[in-house]
This record gives C-alpha cells, structure tokens and sequence, in this order.
C-alpha cells in the first residue's frame, strides 16, 4: 500500500507523537509499504531517516505551540490511506479537507484530549464539538492506547455510538503483560529471545501478551522466528539512538498504555 504519515512533529524533534510517527512509519516500510511521511520543518536543522521511508519537512507559514500551519497537506495525493496522527491543529483541518475533496480514506491515531483555562479552553471546547467532530467522523477508524481511554476521553460519546470505530492499537486490555525491554544485537545474543519465543508458545494461552522492546541486528531474525514458530508477532518498538531518559520515559509509557 501507498502510505501517507501525516504528524506536526517527527526526529530530530524528539517528544512523543513524533517518535510514534516515526516507528510506525518504519515498521510499515520494513513490511513492504510505501512510505512518506508529511511533517514540519521543525527544528530547522538536518536529520539523516532510514532509507525505506521518505520525509518531507515543509517550512510552516505560522505556528502556535506545535500547531503548525502547513499549507502543502492540500497537494497530498495518490494514496492508498492516510494516517493522521492527532492533534494536529491547523494540519488536521487541511487533510480533512483535501481527503474529503480528492476521496482519500484515513485512520486517525488518537493521542490526547486538548483542555485549558480561559480562552483556550473555550476555543477547545467550540472546536471539539465542531471541526474536531467532523475530522473524527470521516476517519474510517481511529486508533487508541487502550479502550479504558477511549472511553473515558473526548471520543466517548463516539464510542458509545459506533464502538466498532475506534480500535485499541495494542489489543491488549485486560491481559496478563510478559515483558521484555533490551538489545536485539548479538553482543546481547545470551538473553535467550528464542528461549522465551519457545516458552511463549508452550504456554499457549491467549490471556497472555509478550512485548518486546528493543532494537538491533538480530530484531529480523527474531521476527522471523516468530513466524516460523507460529506465534502472533510481539509489539517490538525500536529504541535504537534514544537517550537514557528516553528509554525510562518510553518503558514508562508502555506501562501507563497497558493498565500498570
């Protein structure tokens, strides 16, 4: 599939939305999609991608906070799907236009409510009942951390409507986590992946989620030996080039999306 990957952040402005982009858009190409990812040019300095996906940094007109105003999200075209990863202000507005204009499907990846005091919040609270609505419901699904949030955040209303919407990324609620957070490389080659693959697989009960984190050079032959063993793929997030704190701060948000 021709992909598009439309977030107001991405590397080297590493904070979450952009990062999730980013492993999204890699693992997409790493299984045979077409990538390109529309993003700001923000901060203006150069950064060197993976060679399977393709980036456009645009320069913005203006920006408020990371609300970019991009105006060449109109020209997208010629895609299979969109994926907008939301909030976007100002860049949502014009996908859901130029989707709706050229009759591009998206998905929309649901990140988090927007609120304030004085007249921010009212301007969140006008816009969530009128332009956020109408983004939403054109989406064809939209994706969450877990179900707990999305019923209990701006989109429950939604979901009270149209449960089959809005989709948990994970799938993993209410399920038992067997977690593993390290190097995939070989100088990391004894912590025995493949004896905890093989372990996974003789437990063989479906209340049961293995999580692998990590990255390096033998991430595809782990993967491949999933698929030989049968085994639904683990999540496995690359972390490669991640600061310390990074890392404590991704393992902490894997735990606050799966209950812990």
């Amino acid at each position: 599939m021709k992909i598009a990957e439309i977030s107001s952040t991405f590397p080297p402005y590493l904070a979450g939305t952009g990062n999730v982009c980013y492993h999204n858009s890699v693992e997409l190409a790493n299984l045979g999609h077409k990538v390109t990812v529309y993003t700001s040019k923000y901060p203006k300095i150069s950064y060197t991608y993976p060679k399977n996906i393709n980036v456009n940094r645009f320069d913005y007109l203006f920006k408020v906070g990371n609300a970019f105003f991009i105006p060449q999200l109109l020209k997208i075209e010629n895609y299979d799907i969109i994926h907008l990863h939301y909030p976007f202000f100002f860049g949502a507005e014009l996908i859901y236009l130029n989707a709706k204009f050229r009759k591009i499907k998206y998905v929309v990846t649901y990140y988090n409510n927007t609120i304030s005091d004085g007249l921010f919040g009212l301007f969140f609270k006008i816009y969530g009942s009128t332009m956020m609505k109408m983004i939403l419901n054109q989406a064809e699904k939209i994706f969450v951390t877990s179900l707990y949030y999305g019923k209990n955040s701006f989109l429950s209303k939604m979901y009270d409507n149209n449960p089959d919407k809005i989709i948990e990324k994970y799938n993993v609620e209410n399920k038992k986590i067997i977690l593993f957070v390290g190097g995939l490389d070989k100088p990391h080659f004894f912590k025995g992946i493949e004896i905890l693959f093989e372990s996974f697989r003789k437990l063989n009960n479906p209340d049961y989620h293995l999580i692998i984190v990590g990255d390096g050079d033998l991430r595809g032959d782990y993967i491949n030996q999933v698929k030989n063993l049968g085994l639904i793929s683990p999540i496995c997030l690359p972390i490669s080039g991640l600061t310390l704190l990074m890392l404590f701060n991704l393992h902490y948000k894997v735990f606050k999306k799966f209950g812990g």
